[in-house]
C-alpha cells in the first residue's frame, strides 16, 4: 500500500504557477501528521507463532523512518492499543485506513500479511516465489506501509510525476478525509510510495526525498552523537533459580559519572510478552536501575531512551540472555567494519570503529565488543549496543594495530556470536 497527498485547493495551484516544473516539491498532508514525535503503536492479534515477523517490522520501521526523523516510535502490548496505530495481522492485500492520525480513530488502522498464501505481492506469482524472499516481503511492505502511517500517500499520483503501466490495484479501504497541502521533496521515481519505481518498494530504503519528506514533517533525527560524548549504556546481571524455575534481572546504566549527573531520566520498552511493556526510572541514585522477576527465564531485548537534562536523547539497547551465546557460522563478509581516523594534531588521532549499515547481517546485531589487544590501554573491551550510531566506539591514539570484534546478532529468538579480527593498519593504508 502507498501513501502521499498531492490534492491541491485551486488557491494553491494558482500559487505554483510563479515557479517552475524543476521546483515541484512532493506533497503531503501535513495536517494529519501525528501530533507528537512519539508514536504508539500495537498488534491487535499477535500470536507467539508470528513473534519473529513482529520483531522484523519493528526493526525495519526503526531502521528507516524512525533512524532518519525525528519520531520515536513506541511498540505497546495489545492491552494498550487505545490510541495510535493499531496494526490487524491477515492474509488479506495490506493497507491503511486513510493517512496519518486518521489512522488513530480506527479499530485498527493497518493490515499486514504474513501470510501471503491467499494475497500474493507478486502478480501471478506462487506461494513458493514469496517464501523464498519472504523476510524481505514483510520488512518493504511494512515500510510502505509506515509511510502512510505517517501522512504520505502514493507518489506516482502527484501531477507532476509521469505515468507508468503498474497497476494500481486498491489497497485502502478509506481515502484521507483532507486534501494536500504541502510540498517537500521533487517528484521520486525511487520512493519507497512510488508503484512506478522499478525496485519493488525501492527494496525497502528510503529515497533522498522520503528522507526529506518525514524530515520536513517530523524533524531530524535527534542528535545521537558518538560514543566520545555519550558513554551511557545498559549492563546487567542475572540471578537464576533453578529450583524454582525463575530468574532475577538487574538491569542498570553505567557510563561516565559526569555524564550520567545529567541524566533526567530513562525509559525502557519491553516486548509484548511483559506487562506493562514501557517502564519509566528517575531513580539517579539507583543509577536508573530496574529489578525484573521472571517466572520463566526467557531471553529478551530490553531497550531504553537516556534524556539528559539540556533535552539531548541517546538510544540504547540491551538483549539479555539465559543460555550462553552460540558460536555463529555466518561468513565474515555479512558483517562489514568500518574503521576511520581524524588527525588531531601532535601525532595524535581520533579511530571510529563501526558497522556499515549496509552489511548483510546489520538488522540482527544487537551488541559488539572490540578489543584492543595492547598493554597501554587500562580498559581493553568497548561495548556499543546502539543501532542508531552503527554501533559505533571511538578512541584517541597514536598507532594501529589488530582489533578482536565480537558481534552478537539473534536469529530465531537465540543468541549467536561471531568473532572478527580488523587490520586497522591495512584498512587506515598505514
Amino acid at each position: 500500500m502507498k501513501y502521499f497527498y498531492f490534492l491541491l485547493s485551486t488557491l494553491f495551484l494558482l500559487s505554483l504557477e510563479l515557479y517552475s516544473q524543476e521546483e515541484y516539491k512532493a506533497f503531503v498532508r501535513k495536517p494529519i501528521k501525528w501530533p507528537s514525535n512519539n508514536v504508539r503503536v500495537s498488534w491487535i492479534n499477535p500470536k507467539t507463532s508470528n513473534y519473529q515477523q513482529r520483531k522484523w517490522v519493528e526493526n525495519a520501521i526503526t531502521n528507516s523512518w524512525e533512524k532518519e526523523s525525528g519520531l520515536n516510535f513506541i511498540w505497546c502490548s495489545n492491552s494498550e492499543n487505545d490510541y495510535g496505530i493499531r496494526i490487524l495481522i491477515k492474509d488479506e492485500n495490506p493497507h491503511t485506513l486513510g493517512l496519518g492520525r486518521e489512522l488513530n480513530d480506527k479499530k485498527y488502522g493497518m493490515l499486514l500479511n504474513f501470510d501471503f498464501r491467499k494475497w500474493k505481492p507478486i502478480e501471478g506469482g506462487s506461494y513458493r516465489q514469496v517464501i523464498n524472499k519472504y523476510e524481505y516481503y514483510v520488512r518493504v511492505i511494512a515500510i510502505h506501509e509506515f509511510g502512510h502511517a505517517l501522512g504520505f500517500d502514493h507518489e506516482q499520483k502527484r501531477i507532476d510525476c509521469p505515468t507508468c503501466d503498474q497497476g494500481e490495484p486498491e489497497q485502502s479501504i478509506q481515502e484521507s478525509k483532507g486534501k494536500g497541502d504541502w510540498w517537500t521533496s521533487t517528484c521520486d521515481l525511487s520512493s519507497v510510495m512510488n508503484y512506478c519505481n522499478p525496485n519493488y518498494n525501492n527494496h525497502g530504503f528510503l529515497s533522498e526525498g522520503d528522507i526529506e519528506g518525514v524530515r520536513a514533517l517530523y524533524g531530524s533525527p535527534v542528535e545521537i552523537g558518538s560514543s566520545n560524548f555519550f558513554t551511557a549504556r545498559l549492563v546487567h546481571t542475572t540471578i537464576e533459580n533453578k529450583a524454582d524455575n525463575n530468574a532475577t534481572v538487574r538491569v542498570y546504566l553505567t557510563g561516565n559519572q559526569t555524564e550520567l549527573q545529567t541524566v533526567d531520566n530513562v525509559t525502557y520498552y519491553f516486548d509484548d510478552r511483559f506487562e506493562p511493556n514501557t517502564i519509566l526510572s528517575e531513580d539517579i541514585n539507583d543509577n536508573f536501575g530496574l529489578e525484573i522477576i521472571l517466572a520463566d527465564p526467557i531471553d529478551f531485548e530490553l531497550k531504553a531512551d537516556v534524556f539528559y537534562e539540556d533535552g539531548k536523547k541517546n538510544a540504547i539497547q540491551r538483549y539479555i540472555n539465559f543460555e550462553p551465546e552460540i558460536k555463529g557460522n555466518i561468513s565474515t563478509n555479512q558483517i562489514k567494519i568500518d574503521v576511520t581516523e581524524k588527525d588531531l594534531g601532535d601525532e595524535s588521532y581520533l579511530f571510529t570503529f563501526s558497522v556499515n549499515p549496509n552489511s548483510e547481517m546489520y538488522d540482527k546485531i544487537v551488541r559488539v565488543q572490540y578489543t584492543r589487544n595492547h598493554h597501554t590501554f587500562s580498559i581493553k573491551t568497548l561495548t556499543a549496543d546502539n543501532p542508531k550510531n552503527n554501533f559505533t566506539v571511538d578512541w584517541e591514539g597514536w598507532g594501529c594495530l589488530d582489533i578482536d570484534v565480537e558481534v552478537f546478532y539473534i536469529e530465531n529468538n537465540k543468541l549467536y556470536s561471531k568473532e572478527l579480527t580488523v587490520d586497522m593498519c591495512d584498512i587506515l593504508g598505514w
